[in-house]
């Protein structure tokens, strides 16, 4: 049999992604594509007789470029049938309680939608927090004795030539005006793509199973399930995971010329979208040893043969774009699995991924400076396919470091220049004629990296070469939290290194008057974390005004990226609030149950801060634990495993460890307040208390039973059931399982207070 495959050393998209697609050319046909924005009353002209296949001019001067095409449904290009891929009778007898969870997936998220309305509209004035931007400090023999604010107009006007975007006039001090929101960013929706049906045939089974065994060599079995399992296997991944990140190109995408590793890593965790965890187990050890020895082999022949650098050997320091996007979804299922083994195995893995990213990264910038204006379909699809598995990465990173507790394994600073993912309608055209009409139609759209997305979102100003892009896709949106949360992270490190166990909120209320911080520490440290506060507002600004109806689900229309963000705006708030008391996040890896009890218990008695901040932050944090009772119980814990994305597993782990702590702090002081009949809560902290009681109510939680009963314990195990009922990911149900034994120590410190006090009344 012929071996059609690539080879290791191949770095050509085109190996397994088909761009070859025949179409006349200089004759594009319109049908199907509207190219007329319905709100304006513009005319656009194209003349396609003279349209070459390799033209990328801009939209000539006069011609209004739409803000998005609509595919139409009575184009037969895009006529894709309906595939099911939770269809299997071999799930029939799975017990969901007399829930048919497969049969409702088709209309999950109308319901969801229909029945969620937790309310997203910031708090008024959120967005009006002091704006404190980095300045050169000036030497202290040369600082008056107190410095007069200067008015905005009298200040220079920043250079739009300079790259360096940390620079500023010496005569600029702290400003009390917010941030103008014309820069702020828009988030643009689009029709989410729908995957293109994708069959597996008897004989493209063959070939994957001789392209398996040539990989794993002798000794090996490359035995795989039905050409019908992997198809459903297959469509599952692209159906729930590929929409929350979408790095492949499923218009060129050949099945019968995909490596076996790739496609394997594919249906490893669509086995797990459709609960057959053994066959996801199964297959995710076939993809993973497959790698291992094809890179095995390839760095066997360079060791033998590397004498110097051989300028003639094209990208000879990162692997082919398909072994980055199989180790990608390789370390994504072995550090989600559950499994500590599997876990350690994938984050020894990630430096590899990292370094990939560096070096692919560094290509990148190369090929933008020598790129043509005559790049066609093929060439185009290979940049974009690249930058987009980069930015898969960086969520990845992000994602472990929240999880884990681990330190992000990429910066903003040095990995951030890489240029932000291009418009959906050119990823998701069907054909390479269709692309080259939505290039002559599209909008003009400046260089516009991550590291310009941060500078833009949290300070509110534009690119390096001076330009302003406000016109973001939820994709760029998603990119750009997870760098915020990164970034947080980072910030976060100066606070316990200038003062040791203060989180961003209580460094920030420690000097509420900015205009009292004096040359030295007080000056740097307000003027950072006031503004991390502000950012933090342009943030939720941004993506509540995105989502005008408040709706707290996503559509199958609108695609799951924007609801995303939601999640991840709460993840950033809470790396603002995580100080030195956080909880060990090895919890999650540790076989100790001692240990994993130790590490429970100093977390629960660890101090708390209190402070307006915390309250604010609490109350953002709060509305997401709306979202799943208002969506109801019971279709959230059978539904949200197999359909949202696991951000929000995450963000809900991240942040209910800091709600039900802060929770209990207060049940604390409130119990003994009453005890001793004065007052010790602020009224905001009281309003949270009850919000926190009529939701435990609403999910039918049992709070007169017992004679003490704790709240952020209740809260703890209600939000464990979410995690440990229906779970697609093994972290999930261990997290559940450190939940309720939260719950448990909270119960338990609470009864001891209420001991001690009873005691004391009685001595009295």
């Amino acid at each position: 049999m012929t071996d059609i495959f690539p080879s290791p050393d191949s770095s050509n998209v085109v190996d397994f992604f088909d761009t070859d697609t025949n179409h006349e050319q200089g004759h594009i046909s319109l049908e199907g594509i509207d190219v007329f924005d319905s709100s304006k009353d513009n005319t656009i002209v194209v003349n396609t007789d003279d349209l070459s296949a390799n033209q990328t001019e801009a939209t000539p001067q006069g011609v209004v470029a739409p803000d998005a095409m609509d595919v139409q449904q009575g184009d037969p290009t895009f006529d894709f049938f309906p595939t099911d891929a939770f269809d299997d009778t071999g799930l029939a007898n799975v017990d969901f309680d007399g829930l048919d969870i497969f049969e409702l997936l088709p209309s999950i998220q109308q319901d969801v939608m229909a029945q969620s309305r937790a309310s997203q509209t910031p708090q008024e004035g959120s967005h009006e927090a002091l704006v404190f931007t980095p300045s050169p400090l000036p030497n202290e023999a040369q600082l008056p004795a107190k410095v007069a604010a200067q008015p905005t107009e009298a200040r220079p006007a920043p250079s739009t030539t300079s790259t360096d975007r940390t620079r500023r006039d010496s005569t600029e001090t702290t400003s009390t005006k917010p941030m103008s929101e014309n820069s702020l960013p828009h988030i643009q929706k689009h029709p989410c793509a729908k995957a293109p049906p994708i069959r597996i045939t008897p004989q493209t089974r063959s070939t994957i199973v001789h392209d398996l065994a040539t990989r794993l060599g002798p000794g090996h079995s490359a035995e795989l399930p039905s050409e019908v399992i992997l198809e459903k296997c297959l469509r599952a991944y692209l159906d729930c995971c590929h929409i929350h990140m979408p790095f492949l190109h499923l218009r060129t995408f050949k099945v019968n010329k995909c490596p076996s590793p790739l496609l394997l890593a594919m249906c490893a965790i669509g086995s797990l979208y459709r609960l057959e965890r053994n066959l996801a187990g199964d297959l995710y050890d076939k993809a993973s040893k497959a790698l291992e020895r094809t890179l095995a082999n390839q760095a066997l022949k360079m060791n033998l043969g590397w004498v110097k650098p051989k300028s003639s050997v094209p990208n000879a320091d990162y692997h082919p774009l398909w072994v980055a996007q199989t180790q990608h979804l390789i370390i994504f299922f072995s550090t989600f699995s559950g499994d500590p083994k599997a876990v350690r195995k994938g984050l020894d893995t990630l430096p590899q991924l990292t370094m990939d990213y560096r070096f692919r990264a560094a290509a990148l910038s190369h090929q933008r400076q020598t790129a043509s204006d005559s790049q066609n379909w093929h060439d185009w699809i290979e940049l974009e396919s690249s930058k987009r598995v980069l930015y898969a990465t960086f969520v990845l990173s992000s994602l472990l470091t929240i999880t884990y507790g681990i330190p992000p394994a990429l910066s903003i600073l040095q990995d951030g220049e890489v240029d932000m993912p291009d418009d959906e309608a050119l990823w998701n055209a069907p054909t390479r004629d269709q692309w080259r009409l939505r290039m002559v139609v599209r909008k003009p759209r400046p260089r516009f990296t991550m590291r310009d997305a941060v500078v833009q979102l949290m300070h509110g100003e534009t690119a390096a070469n001076g330009s302003l892009f406000t016109d973001w896709s939820p994709l760029i949106a998603t990119i750009a939290m997870h760098a915020i949360s990164v970034q947080m992270w980072n910030g976060i490190q100066c606070v316990h290194l200038y003062e040791e166990g203060k989180t961003l909120a209580s460094v920030i209320s420690s000097v509420p008057d900015p205009e009292s911080a004096t040359f030295g520490y007080d000056y740097i440290r307000v003027r950072s974390f006031r503004h991390l506060e502000n950012s933090l507002s342009r943030c939720r600004t941004m993506i509540t005004r995105s989502n005008s109806e408040g709706e707290t689900t996503w559509s199958d229309y609108d695609g799951p990226l924007l609801f995303n963000c939601a999640a991840l705006m709460r993840i950033a708030y809470a790396r603002s609030l995580t100080g030195m008391g956080a909880l060990n996040r090895i919890v999650l890896l540790s076989g100790d149950g001692k240990l994993v009890e130790r590490m429970i218990a100093d977390y629960v008695v660890a101090a708390q801060t209190r402070g307006a901040y915390w309250n604010k932050v609490m109350g953002h944090v709060f509305d997401g634990f709306c979202t799943p009772i208002k969506a109801g119980m019971l279709l959230t814990q059978k539904t949200a495993a197999l359909t949202w994305s696991i951000e929000h597993a995450i963000a809900g782990w991240d942040t209910v460890l800091l709600f039900t702590k802060w929770a209990h702090k207060l049940e604390g002081i409130q119990m003994r307040c009453e005890r001793s009949g004065v007052k010790g809560l602020e009224e905001e902290e009281v309003v949270m208390l009850d919000k926190l009681r009529r939701l435990l109510r609403d999910a039918c939680v049992d709070l007169e039973s017992k004679k003490v009963t704790s709240m952020a314990g209740e809260m703890a195990r209600l939000w464990a059931s979410f995690y440990d009922d229906t779970w697609v990911w093994g972290v999930t149900p261990r997290i559940g399982w450190v939940l309720r034994e939260l719950a448990v120590a909270y119960e338990k410190d609470l009864t001891k207070t209420a001991n001690e006090l009873d005691k004391a009344a009685g001595t009295s």
